[in-house]
């Protein structure tokens, strides 16, 4: 990631990243076309431009487009990838230097958890490697993924905004 002249860390490489590997995922296991996909992707390239990571989604994207059942998704991840559901917005954010609410928004993913060494995260980008790559650098420790709905991803990013 490089930093911007204010000093503040540019995530637009990995929300660009995590986004696309994401998309051509959902669309090797058929949960979109990808037509549905270039849509979306243009769409998600004008909300970069406004600088409001919340609006930069993919997956939020491809809902409003009516092209994805975030449900279907999260099934196939549970079946195929043998992940836990956990809501997201059930827990207090975890406080933690390395845990900021612009690096949650970039992979749609929140630490839930610590304990005995071991984080626990909630994610709505886990069919995407450079997302879970990115935190499994991060945070340097064992890491238990769950899957979560995006609208609980967003509502648990809010808390930790608020509490930063």
């Amino acid at each position: 990631m490089s930093e911007e002249p204010s000093g503040s860390v540019n995530l637009q490489p990995l929300i660009l990243r995590a986004n696309r590997f994401l998309g051509a995922t959902l669309v090797d296991i058929e949960m979109i076309s990808f037509s549905d996909l270039e849509q979306a992707s243009e769409f998600l390239l004008e909300r970069l431009q406004t600088k409001d990571l919340s609006k930069a989604s993919l997956i939020s994207i491809l809902q409003e487009l009516k092209v994805l059942d975030e449900n279907a998704l999260i099934r196939y991840q549970v079946d195929e990838h043998k992940l836990g559901v956990f809501d997201a917005s059930s827990v207090p954010p975890v406080d933690h230097p390395e845990i900021k609410p612009e690096v949650c928004w970039a992979t749609w993913t929140v630490p839930y958890d610590f304990q005995e060494g071991m984080w626990f995260m909630a994610s709505a980008y886990y069919m995407s490697k450079p997302a879970r790559e990115f935190w499994e650098k991060r945070l340097s420790a064992p890491i238990e993924w769950c899957v979560s709905e995006s609208r609980q991803i967003a509502q648990a990013i809010g808390k930790l905004s608020v509490e930063a």
